[in-house]
C-alpha cells in the first residue's frame, strides 16, 4: 500500500470514528447562574444612615450591611430597658405583704384571746393582705408588660438595620449615606456563588434521559478555556414550555473558591443509549 493510500485510509477511520463518537454524545445549551440572587430590603422606611460593605466585598451570613438613622429607635429601646429594669414599685410590695400578715395574725390572736379589737378592725387586716397580694400580682403582669414593649423597641431598632440572610458577595448597593428609602424597596443585591446552576432546555424526549439526583457533567467556558465540571441534577421540570417546547433542567456545581463566573455560556451532556 502507497503512503498516500495509508493516509487516506487512516483520514477515513478518523472521520468515521468522529462520526460516531459525536454520535454517542448530546450537549444541551445552557448558562449557569448564582445558586441565590436576592434583592434586599427592609421592611421599615428612613435615611440610610451607613454602609458596612462595599461592592464585591464576600460578607457572612448574619453580618450587617447597612443602617438606617436609628436615634428614636435606640432612645425608645434605652427608655423601655430602664422601665422594665426598675423594680423598686414590686420589691416595695413583696416587702409589704408579710408586715400585713404579721398584723393579721396579732390581730387574729388579740380577738380571740380577749376581743380588745373589733371583728371590723380583723376583717380590715385581712382586705389589706388580699389587697397586698393582689397588688404583687398585678406588678409582676406590668413588669412582663413591660419586657415585652422593651423587646417590641428592640425588634424596631433592629429592623433599621440590614443584615446578610446568607453568606455570600454584594453585587451591587442601590442605596448610599443620605438617601432615603421606603419600606419593602431594593437596597443591596446579594448572590451566592459557593453554589452555580447550569441552566437549560431540553426535549421531553431527552428529559427521560436525565433523572434527578444523578451526576450531570457540564462543560463551561473558563479563562483556561472550556472545562468538564460534574454536579447534580436538582430539577427536570415536570411541564413543557409550549413556546419552545423544552422543559427546564438545572444542574448545581460547587464553587467553594469562586473560580467560576455565574452567567457564563455551558452546555450540558446529556447520556445517549
Amino acid at each position: 500500500m502507497t503512503i498516500s493510500r495509508l493516509r487516506g485510509a487512516c483520514l477515513t477511520l478518523l472521520l468515521l470514528f468522529a462520526g460516531h463518537a459525536a454520535a454517542e454524545e448530546l450537549w444541551i445549551p445552557g448558562y449557569t447562574r448564582a445558586a441565590l440572587d436576592l434583592n434586599l430590603a427592609l421592611p421599615v422606611s428612613g435615611r440610610v444612615e451607613a454602609l458596612a460593605v462595599r461592592d464585591g466585598d464576600r460578607v457572612e451570613a448574619g453580618a450587617p450591611l447597612l443602617n438606617l438613622d436609628n436615634r428614636l429607635e435606640t432612645i425608645e429601646m434605652e427608655r423601655r430597658r430602664a422601665l422594665w429594669q426598675s423594680n423598686a414599685e414590686l420589691n416595695a410590695a413583696i416587702a409589704r405583704l408579710p408586715i400585713l400578715t404579721m398584723q393579721l395574725r396579732s390581730a387574729r390572736s388579740i380577738f380571740s384571746a380577749n376581743a380588745s379589737i373589733s371583728r371590723e378592725e380583723v376583717q380590715a387586716k385581712e382586705l389589706a393582705v388580699i389587697a397586698a397580694t393582689s397588688d404583687i400580682e398585678l406588678r409582676r403582669a406590668a413588669k412582663e408588660v413591660e419586657r415585652l414593649d422593651y423587646e417590641a423597641a428592640r425588634e424596631a431598632l433592629e429592623r433599621r438595620t440590614l443584615r446578610a440572610p446568607m453568606a455570600g458577595r454584594v453585587v451591587r448597593i442601590l442605596r448610599y449615606p443620605g438617601e432615603s428609602v421606603q419600606a419593602n424597596e431594593s437596597i443591596l443585591r446579594l448572590v451566592d456563588l459557593d453554589r452555580l446552576l447550569f441552566v437549560g432546555g431540553v426535549e421531553e424526549r431527552v428529559a427521560g434521559r436525565l433523572r434527578v439526583g444523578a451526576p450531570g457533567f457540564v462543560m463551561m467556558e473558563t479563562e483556561q478555556g472550556e472545562e468538564l465540571l460534574q454536579g447534580n441534577v436538582i430539577l427536570i421540570a415536570p411541564v413543557t414550555d409550549p413556546a419552545s417546547g423544552l422543559a427546564e433542567v438545572r444542574v448545581e456545581i460547587q464553587n467553594p473558591d469562586g473560580r467560576l463566573r455565574a452567567g457564563a455560556r455551558a452546555r450540558l451532556r446529556v447520556p445517549v443509549p
